[in-house]
This record gives C-alpha cells, structure tokens and sequence, in this order.
C-alpha cells in the first residue's frame, strides 16, 4: 500500500507489476519490464525519496525488485 492506504502495488511469477485503486479495486495499469518473478515492492515515502536521486519525488515512483536480479524504479506519473 501506499502512504495514503489508497493505492496497492502487486506482483508476481507472471513479470508484471499492478498499480490498483483500492476505492475502485480496479487496475490502474500494469508495468512491465522484469524478466523474471517480481518478490519485492516498495512505494518511495518523504525518508525514502530525501536518500534517493533529486528527480524522484515522494509518493510518485515505485521500486521493485525481482528473481531477474533487477531493481527497478518506476515514475508512477509517466504510467498515468
């Protein structure tokens, strides 16, 4: 869940991350990009973004990591 508890970031063995609205429990959009199972999801709140490069903002981007090795960092307002 996000900070606000509004939105809920999943996923999974099929590679792709989901963004949902939780008022709506309806998908937002789905992210693809690994290359294997997705483990681990992470919202950037104002602690994580202040350690994070200046172009990453509170409460819009989203880390994810996987069994492909990687981490990646989504900019949740370019999905939109």
């Amino acid at each position: 869940f996000d900070r606000s508890g509004l939105q809920l970031a999943s996923g999974s063995a099929d590679t792709d991350v989901v963004l949902w609205d939780v008022t709506a429990e309806a998908g937002l959009f789905r992210l693809h990009g690994h290359r294997d199972a997705v483990t681990d999801l992470c919202f950037l709140d104002g602690a994580r973004a202040r350690a994070a490069p200046s172009d990453v903002r509170a409460g819009t981007h989203l880390l994810s990591c996987g069994k492909d090795s990687l981490i990646k960092v989504w900019d949740l307002q370019q999905q939109a």
